[in-house]
């Protein structure tokens, strides 16, 4: 066995316990400097069962948790803001918009609301699942709330009513979160339904985006609705690591960076 293969065989005994590490835990863990312990992580990572993230490494995640509205509102906020400011900036006049649910969707909804009432976007309509993003939109431009089964845990409606009162409309733009990205196998999220109305919604779009902060890339979930080809534009904030990035390029994915504040 060499020398990186007895280090990773380390590591992984650990991630299995704890499932992150600090590269100040891995460095006193192996004897080795940072330098040395940063390209450890690199070489980890292009295998594709770890993921780097800002001063640590964890493992690729086989299922994500059940989704939780309320406990992801505030994670990573700052760079869910960026994001959905650089989506709702897509937006123009008199486009039909479909705005998915989640806490990144919530931050566009309310980057729109900002738009329209500095008259910088007008006779845009939105179609929307999520109730989080209609108590934001309403009264200050035209939304519609579709019905469904009400899915507590995302604050949205799904199901099968769902899909059929979607597949009404034919949608401009629209815009889907993602409980993770494993390029191989595509966008995911936690849920069957969720995932169903995504694919109706593609169907009925001229154009498809993701909005996606660069914690979730690498996690998977419990089941894929698109693979990265169906997307017209990822868009992520600058914590995305090199390799992902590079990695992105060459499945020919166009990818937008938001600006950070």
């Amino acid at each position: 066995m060499s020398k990186t293969e007895e280090r990773e065989s380390r590591i992984l005994q650990t991630l299995n316990q704890g499932n992150k590490l600090s590269i100040e835990e891995v460095t006193a863990m192996l004897g080795i400097s940072l330098s040395s312990a940063r390209r450890l992580f690199i070489k980890l990572e292009e295998t594709g069962k770890y993921v780097r993230t800002h001063g640590g490494i964890h493992l690729v995640s086989p299922k994500g948790p059940e989704y939780s509205f309320d406990a992801l509102e505030s994670r990573n906020l700052s760079e869910k803001k960026q994001i959905a400011r650089c989506a709702a900036d897509m937006i123009q006049d008199d486009d039909v918009v479909y705005l998915d649910s989640g806490t990144t969707l919530l931050q566009m909804a309310l980057a729109i609301k900002q738009r329209v009432s500095a008259h910088q976007l007008r006779g845009a309509r939105f179609i929307t699942n999520s109730f989080a993003n209609l108590l934001v939109l309403q009264g200050i431009c035209p939304v519609i709330l579709i019905g469904g089964e009400y899915h507590a845990g995302r604050k949205a409606f799904a199901g099968y009513p769902a899909e059929r009162f979607v597949g009404q409309f034919l949608y401009k733009k629209s815009f889907l979160g993602a409980d993770g990205l494993v390029l191989d196998e595509g966008y995911m999220t936690t849920d069957t339904d969720t995932a169903k109305l995504n694919e109706v919604v593609m169907r009925r779009s001229d154009e498809s985006h993701v909005l996606l902060d660069s914690s979730k890339f690498g996690q998977r979930s419990f089941v894929s609705y698109a693979a990265v080809s169906e997307i017209g534009t990822l868009i992520t904030d600058a914590g995305l690591t090199d390799v992902f990035a590079a990695a992105c390029i060459q499945k020919n994915m166009t990818l937008i960076i938001a600006k950070a504040d």
